[in-house]
């Protein structure tokens, strides 16, 4: 059985490297130049577009003015005094510590699970260029969604009977 597990783990990495190597671009050299040099111009930014599937490249102080005011519409948004994302994570490191505390985790869990960090939100727009080319305005795209699911996903491998414990003693 163990030399069966080593000839097909012997033919799946014979067969990967392969795959890896007869891969061509799709670009030519000069193409590739090309996109090269315009992913380094700091002064254009470039965005997948709302609708069409397309890319849009636009000067970036252009696209900072529609960020800046769709940001300043106070009807969606507010500023907030501080970033939360550090008082989400002392909350969860009471949680994990409470949880080890009760012996509900080990030490080793407790050391997983503390050593994850959060990703702060990011806040971007997407041009809708199918309304106007000229100065399109942008769709705001908030990954706050993504944010929430982080913390789950960060509390994810503790074990159902410690969320339960935690969210009835609350």
């Amino acid at each position: 059985l163990r030399l069966k597990c080593l000839l097909v783990e012997r033919d799946v990495t014979n067969l990967l490297e392969k795959s890896f190597q007869n891969k061509k671009s799709n670009l030519t050299h000069s193409e590739k130049e090309t996109l090269d040099e315009l992913c380094r111009n700091k002064d254009i930014v470039i965005k997948p577009a709302d609708k069409g599937g397309g890319l849009v490249i636009m000067p970036r102080a252009l696209y900072n003015h529609e960020v800046f005011r769709q940001l300043e519409n106070t009807s969606y948004y507010q500023a907030l005094p501080s970033d939360p994302t550090t008082l989400f994570q002392s909350e969860i490191e009471k949680f994990i510590q409470e949880a080890h505390f009760h012996q509900l985790i080990s030490d080793k869990e407790m050391r997983y699970l503390l050593n994850r960090s959060l990703t702060r939100p990011v806040f971007y727009i997407v041009p809708k260029v199918h309304k106007t080319l000229v100065n399109p305005p942008g769709r705001p795209i908030q990954l706050y969604q993504m944010f929430i699911r982080m913390l789950y996903w960060q509390l994810w491998p503790l074990p159902h009977c410690i969320l339960t414990f935690h969210i009835m003693k609350v």
